[in-house]
């Protein structure tokens, strides 16, 4: 399974199976747990900014928020690049550890990363 640009678009090919993730004017995103290094979702930014919402009203509810981390989405702009990166990303979580820690992840802001190095 991999990301792939096509016609500007976003697409998600698993074999003969190709999935439209997103449009070239949206955004691609990762879900990111800082404490487990360990990476949640990926795909279309909005997807994944709705999933953590969800994800954290259900920590909420359950009163179990404050044990867990925060997921931390980076969004990226449609480009060959990163839809390079977020396969890479995909195949390997500690990527996105080294790309933090490097100030290297596009989509992070800068208070977002500070909080992680502390964190790490």
């Amino acid at each position: 399974m991999s990301y792939v640009l096509k016609f500007g678009d976003v697409w998600l090919v698993d074999g003969t199976v190709e999935t439209h993730v997103c449009d070239g004017s949206q955004e691609i995103a990762v879900a990111y747990d800082p404490e487990t290094a360990t990476i949640l979702k990926t795909g279309a930014a909005n997807a994944i900014r709705a999933w953590r919402k969800k994800h954290l009203a259900k920590l909420d509810a359950k009163g179990v928020r404050h044990i867990f981390a925060d997921p931390i989405v980076a969004a990226m702009p449609v480009n060959e690049d990163t839809v390079a990166l977020l396969n890479c990303i995909r195949d390997n979580c500690l990527l996105v550890q080294a790309m933090i820690e490097r100030g290297e992840l596009p989509g992070l802001t800068a208070g977002e990363a500070a909080r992680l190095q502390v964190q790490g």
